[in-house]
């Protein structure tokens, strides 16, 4: 999926984030960080698998760019 989305984060953890309409962060189910290619330069990536509206989002964050993503929805 890989879609930009807008999050709102208190001390770094997504409380809740926009992707066609307002979600809330209900629980957090896993969270990890991924080293990235760092033989490429690639920045740690922060992942967080999130409960909102009775599904699970993972949701990644790129600290470099200070950008969120959406990577998966899962039912």
């Amino acid at each position: 999926m890989n879609k930009p989305v807008r999050v709102i984060a208190k001390n770094g953890i997504p409380e809740q984030f926009y992707y066609h309409k307002e979600y809330r962060v209900e629980g957090i189910q896993e969270q990890w960080r991924e080293s990235g290619q760092w033989w490429l330069e690639e920045s740690p990536i922060h992942i967080y698998r999130v409960i909102a509206a009775k599904s699970v989002f993972e949701l990644h964050f790129f600290p470099k760019t200070n950008q969120w993503l959406l990577y998966r929805i899962e039912d």
